[in-house]
């Protein structure tokens, strides 16, 4: 379908149910945004941030990586063979969480492991060649206000959030340090975040009938001077659930 026939589609979706306004955003992305109808609820507006931030990436940058999969290597910081400070103990994080495996080679040296991605650590959009994004698995506790923006027509939205007690940054406190600093930990209580939400179709799958109460809340953010959306649905959401001592 021509893009211009499927903004026509749209508008007249948002006209029928008597509830949204033109696409924020339609340019030939693979999104199709619109500003959410006065009928969303606060229960979907909840699950949705509930989603959000369970799933929310919280990525890092670690040279190590590039060692996985490759030959042994001998990790005695006196023997001056890894180049990357911290090596072992940084990818160690990554096996005890299920992502590698280390395998010992002592006829070679007390230090010479080789690392290797187990089944879940194949998705390099997770552990990749130079980094990773964990999911920050936090846990709602409370949506404290909603709010339309004037100019944009996004839901401004205001939560507490919680650690869940079985989440990886719980059970390996290793893994908030890698991430946020040997002084870095995680928040005792409840912590404040934010996100602004816009009702969003994957292009392909944008129906012509019941838009906009069809699609997803997801936390767009537009870069209007690249023309490109940035960071995913997860853009538009500030979650921080550290703090450095």
């Amino acid at each position: 379908m021509p893009i211009g026939s499927l903004k026509r589609c749209v508008f007249a979706a948002c006209v029928a149910l008597a509830g949204c306004t033109t696409p924020l955003v339609d340019d030939g992305t693979d999104f199709i945004a619109v500003t959410p109808a006065p009928s969303t609820t606060r229960a979907e507006i909840a699950s949705a941030i509930q989603d959000l931030i369970k799933t929310y990436p919280v990525c890092y940058p670690l040279r190590a990586l590039r060692l996985v999969g490759q030959r042994a290597a001998n990790f005695d910081p006196n023997a001056g063979k890894v180049r990357y400070d911290d090596a072992e103990a940084d990818l160690d994080v990554l096996v005890r969480l299920g992502y590698l495996t280390k395998t010992a080679f002592p006829e070679l040296g007390e230090h010479v492991f080789k690392y290797d991605r187990t089944e879940r650590g194949q998705d390099e959009d997770i552990i990749g060649t130079s980094g990773f994004c964990l999911p920050a698995e936090r846990v709602l506790v409370s949506v404290t206000s909603i709010e339309r923006e004037m100019d944009s027509g996004r839901l401004a939205v205001k939560f507490t959030h919680a650690a869940d007690p079985n989440s990886m940054w719980v059970q390996e406190p290793a893994l908030i340090k890698l991430v946020g600093g040997n002084r870095a930990v995680l928040l005792s209580g409840p912590a404040e975040g934010s996100a602004r939400l816009s009702r969003v179709w994957i292009r392909s799958e944008h129906p012509l009938k019941g838009a906009p109460d069809s699609g997803a809340l997801w936390a767009l953010s537009w870069d209007a001077v690249h023309h490109r959306y940035e960071g995913g649905r997860w853009g538009g959401v500030y979650l921080r659930f550290w703090e450095v001592n």
